[in-house]
């Protein structure tokens, strides 16, 4: 089972097709719309609350799957959550894509990118510390991230790396931007077989 979060600008129409790369290789996989994303009604008030709604599900998910059968995918502020997801549970593995160091440093770089996607005051409110949540995750975390990213620069991942346990992996893809992470040949590639090693054997 994959749990994936997207990330700020997405929602779950356009991430069907990228679903195929986990289906395909015997995985089911369950995404989900935040609160005003989408078809999700309602409103995001506080990070806790989205991280409260994320575990709600990931509850009902270990209904049906245990955790050793979970991988946790999230993609750039999707992966601020997995990561937090990931280091108050025990899934199988951690995907971060594209993620930053901390919201904070994010915004100090890229504060006229970013408050066109948010409100000023929800910039300055939600802190979504990556490099705190990765020292507390127990299982292994892999991040992919593009060297052209000019969203989450790839240089908040090398900083994330110094953070890193032993079975931990950064995967550098040469190139490649922020938005088309899985189109990408070599994280194709690599995804396969990070996802053929980590498989259950039934």
């Amino acid at each position: 089972m994959v749990f994936y979060l997207h990330g700020s600008g997405e929602s779950l129409a356009p991430l069907k097709k990228g679903s195929n790369i986990y289906t395909q290789l015997g995985y089911d996989v369950f995404m989900i719309d935040y609160r005003g994303f989408g078809k999700s009604e309602g409103n995001i008030t506080s990070e806790d609350q989205l991280y409260e709604d994320n575990q709600m599900l990931y509850d009902e998910i270990k209904k049906n799957y245990a955790e050793e059968d979970i991988i946790v995918v999230g993609y750039s502020l999707g992966s601020a959550m997995a990561a937090k997801l990931a280091s108050t549970n025990n899934p199988k593995l951690l995907i971060m894509k594209a993620p930053f160091y901390n919201f904070n440093e994010a915004i100090s770089e890229r504060v006229k990118l970013l408050s066109a996607i948010f409100p000023l005051k929800i910039l300055n409110k939600y802190k979504f510390n990556n490099h705190e949540f990765i020292q507390n995750c127990k299982m292994p975390v892999v991040i992919f991230h593009g060297t052209k990213d000019k969203t989450n620069q790839h240089h908040y991942s090398l900083k994330l790396q110094k953070l890193f346990k032993p079975l931990d992996k950064l995967i550098l893809l040469e190139g490649e931007g922020h938005d088309n992470i899985s189109s990408n040949l070599q994280f194709q590639k690599e995804l396969k077989i990070l996802l053929d090693t980590t498989k259950i054997k039934k």
